[in-house]
């Protein structure tokens, strides 16, 4: 889990950092976010062999997805509910000050 996280924060440090060369460099949104956008769609067709796949055991095929059970169930809830208020917390103030209330 360590290395995933390491990695995806890297890939997220690297995606921010092309998109700000990008934009610097004069070149229009759009335009950067489609050169992004093929960046990705490369990486993943080479990844594409390489990605876990289900097995097959005496039953049949196995998937690699599975539904969440037990106490992993109420902490979602709480997290999502959590992410909820904090959008709005950090967004209803922005609204306002567009619209002049603050």
């Amino acid at each position: 889990m360590s290395r995933y996280h390491a990695l995806f924060s890297v890939g997220g440090f690297a995606g921010s950092m092309l998109m700000t060369v990008l934009l610097s460099s004069r070149l229009v949104a759009l335009a950067s976010t489609l050169c992004c956008a093929a960046i990705m769609l490369v990486a993943t067709l080479v990844a594409w062999p390489r990605m876990m796949t289900g097995t097959q055991d005496e039953k049949g095929p196995l998937s690699l997805f599975m539904m969440p059970r037990g106490i992993v169930v109420p902490i979602a809830g709480l997290a999502a509910a959590a992410f909820l208020v904090e959008g709005t917390l950090l967004d209803c103030p922005s609204g306002h000050q567009q619209r002049g209330d603050v």
